[in-house]
């Protein structure tokens, strides 16, 4: 279970951002998915240390920023029918499917299996 301290910490940033976000000329449904869906998995694991966690939570924020048309795209073409999803939620799928690949590249640098093993289909 999370302290209270950090579930005060995201919300106060993730309204922040949003109040913030007409200022600047970015939709604020693009700049809550985007920290929400950096939130989800860096809030939730626990064994990274608080800069590696800052570090994830910056790079999966702005791949929600720069993926979240294309991850709401792709999106609705999954859907049955002609649903839109909007680019908030494209937002939340982009950056939280980037932290997990940012954890599974950072895990293939520090494995000392050679590259040619890993393309082969051997796990780290």
């Amino acid at each position: 279970m999370s302290e209270p301290t950090g579930a005060t910490v995201a919300t106060l940033t993730t309204t922040g951002a949003a109040m913030a976000a007409p200022v600047f000329g970015i939709d604020p449904l693009l700049v809550i998915g985007a920290i929400t869906g950096a939130g989800i998995f860096v809030l939730s694991h626990e064994e990274q240390s608080a800069l590696k966690k800052l570090a994830l939570f910056v790079g999966s924020v702005a791949c929600g920023f720069l993926g979240a048309r294309l991850a709401g795209d792709v999106a609705s073409v999954m859907m049955p029918g002609a649903i839109k999803i909007n680019d908030g939620v494209g937002a939340i799928i982009a950056s939280s499917v980037s932290v997990r690949i940012l954890q599974r590249i950072i895990r293939m640098i520090d494995s000392p299996v050679p590259l040619a093993d890993i393309l082969k289909g051997k796990r780290p």
